[in-house]
């Protein structure tokens, strides 16, 4: 049994090549999963290391919620650790369960993916993923190899060495770049296959500073792909206190003085980052790693955040922008009375609530960057479970919420 589901395991390594001209249909020719064998050998033989002690193996149809046709509710197959790759596996599972993402990869599979000799040379990562994506889908209960991004790691992180730990959110980054690149190049008759990446995970911040002396405002405005907040401090016990600690008024004195050009002389001066603009996926890093330590605690988060942000449509605002729309993120919670609420913004100011749905969390274990293990959990069909390597498991909110959290992958209501 075990020499069969080993063999069947070897089989499915080439899974994400067998794809149909319709990708509606996808057929692994090379694999034909067993009932009742491949799924329980494996997590009988890992669950001593893997297996939570509240969540249950998906080893079965009645476990399962996931379907190859509604993005938002298939669980998917669990990926094997081809080396210390956690790191690996835990992003590119909150990816290929990225429905935004996937839907964006799979018209660049229709334009493109099914044109004679595109890809033939195995070096699109877009076309990559999304097999990826669909090889899960058919394979939901069971487990392979991600031998096709595994194999273009030295591509997308040159720095990354086979065989060591890395760091999940640098994977994560350098991941994006090389898909954003990858579109960039291949889609260049359309707009829309241009801005995979962008209309998926890209957001906006401006950063103001006022001048205390004269009141002169300047400012500009970043891209962003994710937050990455500062949890190192003991104001932040919530996402929301290290939200707010992100975005509140910082000042420049001393050394750091701002150099106005209205008063020709450096001045004391306030400096305050705003949210411009959320994207449809919200990613946000606490910043547990520092150069010799790594910050353990944990940061409650709830299974939605809300989030208030406001238009200022003052004409009469005497700012100096470099084409920076004043857009203020404002948190409304209930955890503290010391932060304003929704009826405190500006009379003046057009505002919309955003509100960000939990459903993608990266966790890792251990005390440092160079070391320790990666999982992730998803929440698939109004459930949650939990992606460790090779298994798949399902688990409760209470213990998802009790961990340490990494990586925080929220779904919000901006649509691209």
């Amino acid at each position: 049994m075990v020499a069969a589901a080993t063999a069947s395991v070897a089989q499915t390594a080439v899974c994400e090549k067998s794809l149909t001209e319709n990708e509606n249909k996808f057929r692994c020719n090379n694999h034909k999963k067993k009932k009742g064998s491949l799924n329980t050998e494996i997590i009988a033989k890992s669950k001593k290391r893997l297996k939570p002690s509240n969540s249950s193996p998906v080893n079965d149809k009645k476990d399962r919620t996931g379907s190859t046709t509604q993005l938002d509710d298939f669980v998917g197959a669990g990926l094997d650790n081809l080396g210390n790759t956690c790191y690996m596996n835990s992003i590119l599972q909150c990816l290929i369960h990225t429905c935004n993402l996937i839907e964006k990869l799979s018209l660049h599979k229709k334009s493109l993916g099914y044109q004679p000799g595109h890809n033939d040379d195995g070096k699109c990562i877009l076309c990559c993923l999304y097999n990826l994506a669909k090889c899960s889908q058919k394979l939901s209960g069971s487990h392979f190899e991600p031998k096709g991004i595994h194999s273009k790691i030295p591509d997308i992180a040159k720095k990354f060495l086979p065989g060591r730990q890395e760091d999940a959110h640098e994977f994560l980054r350098l991941l994006l770049d090389s898909l954003d690149v990858m579109a960039s190049k291949q889609d260049k008759e359309s707009e829309q296959g241009k801005r995979i990446v962008n209309d998926t995970f890209g957001g906006k911040i401006s950063t103001q500073v006022t001048c205390t002396n004269c009141g002169t405002k300047s400012g500009v405005t970043d891209p962003i792909q994710d937050l990455s907040l500062e949890i190192d401090s003991e104001k932040i016990s919530t996402i929301e206190d290290a939200l707010e600690h992100f975005t509140e008024s910082e000042t420049l004195d001393g050394e750091n003085k701002y150099s106005c050009e209205k008063c020709k002389e450096k001045t004391v001066a306030q400096k305050q980052i705003r949210i411009h603009d959320l994207p449809p996926v919200l990613v946000v890093q606490l910043k547990r790693f520092q150069l010799y330590k790594k910050v353990s605690k944990r940061i409650p988060f709830l299974e939605s955040l809300e989030v208030d942000c406001a238009e200022a449509v003052n004409s009469n605002d005497e700012t100096k922008l470099s084409a920076v729309s004043t857009n203020e993120l404002k948190l409304s919670t209930e955890r503290s009375s010391k932060r304003k609420s929704v009826e405190e913004l500006d009379s003046t100011s057009g505002k919309v609530r955003v509100n960000c749905e939990l459903y993608g969390i990266v966790v890792h274990s251990g005390f440092s960057r160079n070391g320790g293990h990666y999982f992730c959990y998803l929440k698939r069909g109004g459930s949650w479970y939990r992606f460790d390597d090779s298994i798949v498991s399902k688990t409760t909110w209470d213990a998802v919420k009790s961990e340490e959290a990494y990586i925080l992958f929220y779904k919000t209501n901006h649509g691209r």
